[in-house]
């Protein structure tokens, strides 16, 4: 379909730039995914993430990089599949002066003397980053996940105290493992029908008692008895309930049928020790019927955007969070 340059608007043009399989996640969540990473598929590492130590500078970065993006696609339509700064010293010059504007306002001093100093050190900052804006607008590291030295280490810490815990080694032991097991399966929905996509960070199956365990690695700043308090704000109930009902549809059938429960290991950066959750009937039962489910927001399943909750709908139902858990 060929588009006139005139008809285009900025929404539009949104459409092309953000990439919705691929959204920014937050830190701690890109924190969870080393966690996971170097927990059940080490050999990934280095494949899916880059280590680079970001400052504020680089927030600023990503905060306007699809904006600058935008304007040159504004300008020159052929550009509107463009995804990379080719051109740093003006991405540079661009970025400078609208914080060096930004800072001025704040600050309440907008003479030109002040914009133009500000200006001059937003510019030399954000070329001192020149391969973090390389990394972040190459297309073949668009999949990996930038996080700093310190996070990596303390990841690469709370792996291996995971790793050599009893709780670990309990679901180890229960019966055969698989690690980020992927699972797709149909659900019917109100507004129609979708199809799911889960990753389970731990499956284990047990043939001969016929019981599935889903376990979640949940890695916390909080203390291991916080935890509790999150699980509602955060949608984990619905997460929990999606998980356990795609598993029962892939492996229960005419002939075999598996008692499957979920559980959240969760892990405390706080107080460095771990606690295993069993999510209740109470708890699945609430996440598979609640408005959320019947609603369908599946994409805070397929996204894991559960983090992201201030974009959804509030809902208001009963809840207990000191309820609904059996600690193992």
């Amino acid at each position: 379909m060929l588009i006139k340059k005139e008809h285009l608007s900025i929404s539009f043009l949104k459409t092309y730039v953000m990439n919705l399989d691929s959204y920014k996640k937050s830190d701690a969540m890109n924190f969870g995914s080393l966690v996971d990473c170097m927990l059940y598929t080490p050999g990934k590492t280095k494949n899916e993430f880059i280590i680079y130590n970001k400052d504020n500078t680089c927030k600023a970065i990503d905060e306007n990089i699809d904006e600058y993006l935008i304007q040159l696609k504004v300008k020159d339509i052929s550009r509107i599949n463009d995804t990379k700064i080719e051109n740093i010293e003006d991405f540079a010059e661009w970025l400078s002066d609208k914080l060096a504007n930004e800072k001025a306002v704040t600050n309440k001093i907008k003479t030109q003397g002040t914009i133009d100093k500000y200006k001059a050190e937003f510019y030399e900052q954000i070329l001192s980053h020149t391969n973090y804006i390389n990394i972040i607008s190459d297309e073949t590291l668009a999949n990996k996940i930038i996080i700093t030295q310190k996070d990596f280490e303390e990841a690469l810490k709370c792996s291996k105290y995971i790793a050599n815990s009893e709780h670990m080694t309990h679901f180890l032991k229960a019966g055969k493992s698989e690690f980020q097991k992927e699972i797709i399966q149909k659900v019917n929905f109100e507004h129609g029908e979708e199809s799911l996509k889960g990753i389970i960070d731990h499956f284990v199956i047990n043939e001969e008692s016929k019981t599935i365990s889903i376990v979640d690695l949940k890695c916390t700043d909080m203390g291991i008895m916080e935890f509790k308090s999150i699980v509602d704000k955060l949608r984990y109930d619905l997460q929990a309930a999606f998980y356990v009902y795609m598993v029962k549809q892939m492996y229960n059938t005419f002939d075999s049928q598996y008692d499957v429960d979920f559980y959240w290991l969760v892990y405390s950066k706080k107080e460095e020790r771990t606690v295993v959750y069993k999510a209740s009937d109470e708890i699945l039962e609430r996440g598979r019927n609640g408005d959320k489910w019947k609603k369908g927001f599946m994409d805070l399943i397929r996204n894991y955007q559960l983090s992201h909750i201030n974009n959804y709908p509030d809902f208001n139902y009963d809840y207990n969070s000191t309820k609904g858990f059996m600690v193992i």
